[in-house]
């Protein structure tokens, strides 16, 4: 799954997690122990957001809080 979405590496607890780091699709998911479905930012930084999808880019989600849920559904792929 993750060789199909966005992966990240997040930590922390106590309802508070962030992401360490973040890659479009990788081809090696190892170090990864998360998704991404959505991102969500202000307007000041929407000029950023091309760069999430981008593989030649470094990601602007390292740094940033994640919101944890137990699943997502990706209508976009069969595996839903």
């Amino acid at each position: 799954m993750l060789r199909q979405m966005g992966a990240l590496t997040v930590a922390g607890g106590d309802g508070f997690v962030t992401v360490e780091a973040a890659a479009e699709k990788p081809a090696d998911p190892a170090g990864f122990n998360a998704l991404w479905g959505m991102v969500a930012v202000t307007e000041d930084q929407a000029h950023r957001l091309p760069d999430v999808a981008r593989r030649d880019a470094d990601s602007p989600l390292a740094g940033a809080r994640a919101l944890m849920v137990a699943r997502i559904v990706n209508y976009n792929t069969t595996e839903g």
